[in-house]
């Protein structure tokens, strides 16, 4: 209704943010040719109150042309692309985001040699919450131990998935014991400050979960398949497996929703 597809393609051809004639020379931004376009997003996102429940996760952003910040991502629907870290609601609305761009990533230098990367990009995203009583869920790519206790101090609910390593390996009794209680069983470790609790779960194998404000709980009953019985069982499920697996897919939906209005653009390589 607005414009013919010839004259579409022409305009998404030649479409420019900024005039390059003004860039300053010891400019370091990887996207300053598409800066006032993320500024704009990115003010939207910023005015709507985060809802309750959020998760943090990486996100691409398909691309294949030439760029040096691109990267690959192995097992995402569009391994090639930029990485963009989101903060996003249960619904799939992103509260803020923030570009991957190697060492001039904007994120505190400071967060990231105390803590390491994953943690200072939840330290940065969660600046955006600016009242307690969210619940916040990520994954092992994020999670340490210190990241659960600022988020504790700072009254945020957080749970993810672990690498068992980044907790100098707490001692849980052997995958061996654990499989021979069954699938459903899991065991529980609390940090001596009481504020990191640690939960191992015994599904298909072995899975690690941390928390700052709850483990095991009210154990629920969930149905998975047996493959030697060739049918569906029931099986104990730790209460905060359950509350990760309803809050962690907020950007999946995202990237969902944007999937549906993509506007596919070939670039040379």
């Amino acid at each position: 209704d607005c414009m013919s597809y010839e004259r579409f393609l022409e305009i998404r051809a030649n479409i420019h943010f900024v005039d390059k004639t003004k860039i300053a020379e010891d400019c370091i931004d990887k996207f300053f040719l598409v800066r006032p376009l993320i500024n704009s997003i990115r003010k939207r996102c910023l005015e709507k109150e985060p809802e309750e429940f959020l998760c943090i996760d990486e996100q691409i952003i398909p691309f294949k042309g030439r760029l040096n910040v691109k990267q690959y991502v192995k097992g995402k629907p569009s391994p090639w692309g930029i990485k963009n870290f989101v903060l996003c609601g249960k619904s799939g609305y992103p509260y803020d985001f923030v570009l991957y761009q190697g060492k001039n990533t904007e994120i505190s230098a400071f967060d990231i040699n105390a803590y390491g990367f994953g943690t200072a990009v939840v330290l940065h995203l969660m600046k955006r919450i600016s009242t307690p009583g969210h619940s916040l869920y990520f994954d092992n790519y994020f999670s340490s131990y210190h990241l659960f206790e600022v988020l504790h101090n700072f009254k945020i609910n957080a749970a993810g998935t672990v690498r068992i390593n980044r907790f100098k390996n707490p001692p849980f009794i052997s995958d061996k014991e654990l499989k021979l209680k069954g699938r459903g069983s899991s065991d529980e470790l609390v940090g001596n400050n009481e504020k990191v609790v640690l939960v191992k779960w015994q599904d298909n194998k072995s899975i690690y979960i941390a928390s700052n404000y709850k483990g095991k709980g009210e154990e629920k009953v969930v149905t998975r398949w047996d493959k030697k019985k060739s049918k569906y069982v029931d099986i104990k499920q730790p209460e905060v497996i359950s509350d990760y697996n309803f809050g962690i897919g907020g950007v999946d939906s995202l990237a969902q929703l944007i999937s549906y209005y993509r506007i596919f653009s070939k670039s040379k390589k």
